[in-house]
């Protein structure tokens, strides 16, 4: 005696079948789609705010700097080490103060 074959199918439930099997595949593909893209979303917005964080501690420092006249001969005798915890500042074309390095 054998048995029957269940997995058998007509044409017709075989291409229904297929379709509603497309159709999830189509459906999954988007909502991996959209997570992609909200996860994308959100670590460009960590970026901006790191950025913006960056952006205004550089501020806030340039502001609260002690500023003092360092005599150009000065600056000549002085060792690497002591150079190198000197900041220059130079005003850029917008008006900003910005930090050049100290050799230049």
């Amino acid at each position: 005696m054998t048995r029957p074959n269940t997995t058998k199918q007509t044409k017709g439930n075989a291409y229904k079948l297929h379709m509603i099997q497309k159709t999830h595949h189509k459906q999954a593909q988007e909502a991996t789609k959209r997570l992609r893209e909200e996860i994308q979303e959100e670590k460009n917005a960590i970026k901006e705010k790191r950025e913006e964080k960056r952006r205004r501690k550089a501020e806030n420092e340039m502001k609260a700097a002690q500023i003092q006249v360092i005599n150009p001969e000065k600056l000549k005798r002085m060792n690497k080490k002591q150079l190198s915890q000197i900041k220059r500042t130079k005003m850029n074309t917008a008006g900003n103060l910005e930090y050049v390095g100290a050799y230049e």
